[in-house]
């Protein structure tokens, strides 16, 4: 007989990135935008100029991404951790139309179906962080969390000294442009992990072409040396990275993917740990009528 993993051991995935090493929780992307760094044209002045085509891939995520859409989207979520015996995968359900206690239901631990005590476990752990989401935004002044199975918020980023990086020669790959953000990470997250946020450098990612325009299809958070963020002891490595795939009609952005790698010594101890969430069977669902754009608009008046 397989032998179950312990129900209580993982967690949302997106507020899962570092619980044993004092954890980058809810991404908060402040600050203004400034690119000193990116040339005033293309090399070939063949596309738009690199600034204008980060600014509105960035104005595109932050109005076609999952959850800020007024779309719904019905998702399976798999969250493989850890290596060998101290692995695990879970396969969720994923229902944005409902309340974000019920938007997460436990399909399937190892291969099989979870039993009623370990839906029941989940569900608890689930309550638990909704409870520290919302205590957090609170305590941070934001609007309370909605419990969102991704915690991206696409406020406004930091592209202060961006810097478009140089195409890769072994590639030919001629849709994609990578840009650099030097403040991006350290800007996103404020609270407890802002002290290890700002050891962070950060890469997005950016479908030059497209029917709804440029937008962003991946994002990466990495250190470049060891640090010390506060009393959890030293990380050596941090690497996640994110993929996103468009749905262009009706123009929604959605994850497709996210991979965190965890090198760290704590308390005497070393811990090294690694996740891969996918995210596969994407059906969306149009907005209620009092959700879309118009109906918000006359709600309020």
């Amino acid at each position: 007989m397989t032998r179950r993993a312990n129900p209580r051991r993982a967690g949302v995935p997106a507020a899962a990135w570092l619980v044993a090493a004092g954890a980058l929780a809810a991404w908060l992307i402040v600050s203004a935008a400034s690119a000193d760094e990116i040339p005033a044209t293309s090399p070939d002045h063949s596309e738009p100029h690199p600034l204008e085509m980060l600014e509105q891939a960035i104005e595109n995520a932050r109005t076609m991404m999952i959850g800020q859409s007024p779309h719904k989207v019905v998702f399976r979520q798999t969250v493989a951790s850890g290596d060998g015996a101290d692995s695990e995968v879970r396969v969720l359900h994923v229902d944005t139309r409902k309340a974000p206690e019920d938007r997460l239901e436990l399909v399937a631990i190892n291969g099989q179906a979870a039993s009623d005590l370990e839906r029941a476990a989940y569900r608890k752990e689930r309550q638990e962080q909704l409870a520290a989401q919302r205590a957090a935004a609170a305590d941070d002044g934001r609007e309370e969390e909605d419990g969102a199975s991704v915690q991206i918020l696409f406020g406004n980023f930091d592209i202060t000294g961006a810097s478009l990086l140089p195409p890769d020669p072994r590639s030919d790959d001629d849709e994609h442009r990578i840009f650099s953000l030097p403040h991006g990470a350290g800007a996103m997250v404020k609270g407890p992990a802002a002290d290890m946020a700002e050891h962070m450098s950060m890469h997005v990612r950016v479908k030059t072409r497209s029917n709804v325009g440029p937008y962003i299809d991946g994002i990466s958070v990495f250190n470049e040396k060891s640090f010390k963020p506060g009393l959890i002891g030293k990380v050596d490595r941090f690497e996640m990275d994110m993929r996103f795939a468009m749905i262009e009609d009706p123009g929604l952005l959605v994850p497709t993917e996210m991979n965190v790698s965890l090198k760290a010594r704590a308390l005497f101890k070393k811990i090294e740990s690694t996740q891969r969430v996918t995210y596969t069977d994407h059906e969306v669902h149009a907005a209620e009528p009092d959700q879309t754009p118009e109906g918000r608009g006359s709600t309020q008046q």
